[in-house]
């Protein structure tokens, strides 16, 4: 699904913007003063969005940052958005579609994800026949080559961490972090880690019918090899570094 366009364009990748930002210095000692510098991110505090998983977060140049994710009743596609990533957090909320009466759209409405492409937003999301909750339906058009000679679906072409990334952790009480997505701060520059994880193990039931997966939100850093530095899932109220 898609709407129109009626915002600019989205903003650069995070080396164009590092790029820009060394020019941007480099001609800073001959250049007037420009524009006031944009706003510090404000820490976070988590949880971000209760009852919300499968979060997916994506700023905008025109200043909003707008999210998505699953509802616990997978029945609904909703739409959230807000001038700070804090502020997703009692932002008013709307539905942008609804699960069809049947068939293959009928329920398990989940895992939606927002993307500009061409001046329009587009939405994608998985769906299922009401008495099928496994048989999903998703629909993803891609690019398989690199700007270079290299191509993306070549095994060879990729390397997989031989451990997990994310994990659960008993120190912060945080379990099950994952479908996670990557932002940035309203500042610009501040790269952001979106994902949503429960506060206790033990499940009663089936995990999809258990609404506790809540978004959260936290710095992410790079390490000297250019790798994302993931850390660990921060604790339910602690302010994690937004600047």
């Amino acid at each position: 699904m898609s709407r129109a366009a009626d915002l600019p364009d989205p903003p650069p990748a995070r080396r164009l913007l590092l790029k820009g930002a060394l020019a941007a210095g480099a001609l800073a000692a001959a250049t007037p003063a420009g524009p006031a510098a944009r706003p510090k991110a404000a820490p976070y505090v988590n949880l971000l969005v209760r009852n919300r998983a499968d979060p997916h977060i994506t700023r905008h140049t025109a200043g909003f940052s707008y999210f998505t994710a699953t509802a616990p009743e997978y029945d609904r596609i909703i739409l959230r958005r807000s001038r700070t990533l804090n502020g997703l957090g009692a932002a008013a909320e709307s539905v942008i579609r609804r699960a069809h009466p049947t068939g293959d759209m009928g329920a398990h409405i989940r895992a939606p994800e927002m993307h500009r492409v061409g001046g329009k937003w587009y939405i994608h999301f998985a769906a299922a026949p009401a008495e099928d909750v496994w048989a999903i339906r998703i629909r993803v058009t891609y690019s398989a080559s690199a700007t270079d000679a290299n191509y993306l679906m070549d095994p060879a072409s990729w390397a997989k961490s031989p451990v997990p990334v994310f994990t659960s952790d008993d120190t912060t009480k945080q379990y099950g972090p994952g479908h996670n997505c990557f932002t940035v701060a309203e500042d610009g520059r501040t790269d952001v880690l979106v994902s949503h994880a429960r506060q206790y193990k033990e499940i009663d039931g089936d995990p999809l019918h258990d609404p506790n997966r809540h978004t959260r939100v936290q710095t992410l850093g790079w390490k000297a090899d250019g790798t994302p530095d993931f850390g660990v899932p921060v604790a339910d109220g602690a302010a994690g570094e937004g600047v």
